[in-house]
């Protein structure tokens, strides 16, 4: 009796509290932001074609507008834009404040931040479901940490407890046929003592 009294209820009211539901959801999108149309989805598979071609680039001399900034021993991991950006210093706490605030806190795909940061939890460094190597960078004094993209070659002979001062980009990512912003790749790496 108890099953049939469930089945009439979701018969008179199922249908107006799902899409309720998915209303609220459509309209709770629009408020965060959601993801920004005007923003190529393309962008993220060419993301790991610029990373592959890393190599080459790191035996030849930089040719970059501003050469003061990648040091020699640095391995400049992104050389597709063609606009330099300059990146914004950050401390890898502040980076992760940002990421987890409303709207990531004004950041947009295409922001770079210069950071130090610690190198963390190697057990867990792999390709992710999109297929991009990643590394993950200590946050709050080990409570957290904040995932980076990054050529794995660049990572040769890295290991927990280092530091790493990098360059990194906001960008999108497809997992599972779903792009979303708010992923970060390193553009350039170098372990500092």
């Amino acid at each position: 009796m108890e099953t049939g009294m469930q089945y009439k209820w979701f018969k008179s009211y199922g249908l107006e509290v799902i899409c309720g539901l998915i209303i609220f959801a459509v309209i709770l999108d629009a408020c965060t932001g959601g993801n920004d149309p005007a923003v190529p989805v393309e962008a993220a598979p060419s993301q790991s074609a610029s990373q592959e071609a890393a190599v080459p680039v790191q035996e030849a001399p930089s040719q970059s507008a501003t050469p003061s900034a990648v040091e020699p021993a640095a391995v400049p991991l992104d050389t597709a834009s063609a606009v330099p950006v300059v990146p914004t210093p950050i401390t890898v706490d502040e980076l992760l404040d940002m990421l987890n605030s409303a709207k990531m806190g004004g950041m947009k795909v295409g922001d770079r931040f210069e950071l130090t940061g610690e190198l963390f939890t190697s057990e867990y460094w792999s390709r992710g479901v999109n297929g991009e190597f990643f590394i993950n960078l200590k946050a709050m004094d080990g409570a957290n940490d904040i995932m980076v993209f990054i050529d794995q070659k660049a990572t040769a002979g890295w290991r927990d407890g280092q530091k790493v001062h990098m360059v990194v980009e906001m960008g999108l990512a497809t997992m599972k046929g779903e792009t979303t912003d708010g992923w970060l790749r390193a553009i350039t790496a170098e372990i500092v003592p």
